[in-house]
């Protein structure tokens, strides 16, 4: 565990400077939840469900199993006491046992868990996820055969789906295959960008998608591979495989009129001031309404790139040109082109006092490159995170960092 949550807090005036200055907090990052020392628990979203219900998801990997190829995803109900609330009430619903609502032993929901975002409205919670890699040669237990949806109409759905993958995974052999799962795209789909020769020309969607509603469309935020470089293994190794080179990962953005589809073609986000690059990743976008402005959307990055480490925020009005990044909290360099925290997906507000919740993950779990071992490697513990910020900063940054063009 770091030595102190206070090196979370303050956003640091040289990573300010890197991007285009730092939005105010209204008070101090608070500790949510610390999980156990071998959570395997990431890409957290925080959803405001039926009735005011707030969920927590979050992908899991099977004990025993590394790799992405026995995923899950967990939730956790009535969190709203500890999220919003902030009652003391010792770690709320994180202590509650948790929920799977996917069997890992299948592969379809396997490669469906992987990278999964939500989207509630009109009382039904969209659910999509899957990559695309049907290039690869196949091996055990991988389904890598595009991006499924799927939907739930209540809590008590969402809660009688994992009782029932509870049962299964007690009584039964084999996962039975998922029926409720059904085609949203595939990674041959129009106008989408991957560039590494391992996959393309189809995408992999290998980043975690994020939905947003924006007027009369839906938007499905995903992962953008856009450097296509490879390299030899290194000098002395006994492998003569080529390696990948990560970098260059980005977000592309396809609309729908509705969560279930269709999409149209995908379209590479423009984000002022950024240009994706080799030694520039932003690893995925969460995506969601402006609160304190309801023609624009907000989204949170995980940014590296040579003008530092940070999670930061944009305004945009269509949802594919974003306005200058500006710095949320601070993170810093994990490797391999990614970041030690995360944005969690999903934001909250608290009308009585004018101010968003923002979350974040702290201490990803098997992100640095160093951890990249085993199921022992567990660096520091995770916590996940609370950062307030006033709807009226909210509603002035917005004002400042929309981009060009969206007619005010």
């Amino acid at each position: 565990m770091r030595a102190s949550v206070g090196a979370w807090l303050a956003v640091a005036a040289a990573a300010a400077r890197s991007f285009d200055g730092a939005i105010d907090h209204a008070g101090r990052e608070q500790v949510i939840h610390f999980f156990r020392g071998n959570s395997s628990a990431r890409y957290f979203s925080i959803v405001e469900a039926w009735g005011g219900e707030i969920v927590v998801f979050a992908k899991e990997a099977v004990p025993g199993h590394r790799g992405h190829e026995h995923d899950r995803v967990s939730f956790w109900t009535n969190c709203r006491g500890v999220l919003k609330d902030r009652e003391d009430i010792a770690g709320g619903c994180f202590r509650a046992p948790i929920k799977h609502l996917t069997d890992y032993r299948s592969a379809r929901d396997a490669n469906w868990a992987h990278n999964t975002a939500s989207l509630f409205e009109d009382g039904v919670l969209h659910m999509i996820g899957g990559r695309d890699g049907r290039r690869r040669v196949a091996h055990h237990h991988v389904a890598r055969d595009g991006v499924y949806r799927r939907e739930f109409r209540s809590l008590r759905e969402l809660d009688a789906r994992a009782a029932r993958v509870a049962r299964d995974t007690a009584t039964l052999d084999a996962a039975p295959h998922p029926t409720d799962l059904a085609p949203a795209f595939y990674g041959n789909h129009s106008n989408c960008t991957e560039r590494r020769p391992h996959f393309a020309p189809n995408c992999e969607f290998d980043g975690r998608f994020s939905l947003a509603r924006h007027g009369d469309k839906v938007l499905a935020f995903a992962r953008a591979n856009v450097v296509g470089l490879e390299h030899a293994a290194a000098p002395g190794s006994a492998s003569t495989s080529k390696m990948l080179v990560f970098g260059g990962r980005f977000v592309q953005v396809a609309a729908a009129p509705a969560a279930a589809g269709p999409f149209g073609p995908f379209a590479l986000l423009r984000v002022a001031g950024y240009a994706p690059a080799r030694d520039a990743n932003i690893y995925f976008a969460s995506v969601g309404a402006n609160p304190a402005d309801a023609d624009s959307l907000l989204a949170l990055f995980p940014v590296l790139s040579e003008a530092g480490a940070a999670i930061a925020v944009a305004a945009s009005c269509d949802g594919e040109t974003w306005g200058a990044l500006a710095v949320l909290a601070n993170t810093t360099d994990a490797g391999g082109g990614r970041t030690l925290d995360h944005p969690a997906d999903g934001w909250l507000v608290d009308g009585a006092t004018g101010t968003v919740y923002f979350f974040l993950h702290r201490n990803v779990p098997f992100i640095r490159e160093d951890e990249q071992l085993g199921d022992a490697a567990f660096g520091p513990r995770s916590a996940l995170t609370r950062v307030p910020v006033a709807l009226a900063t909210l509603a002035a940054f917005t004002e400042r960092h929309l981009p060009g063009g969206c007619g005010r």
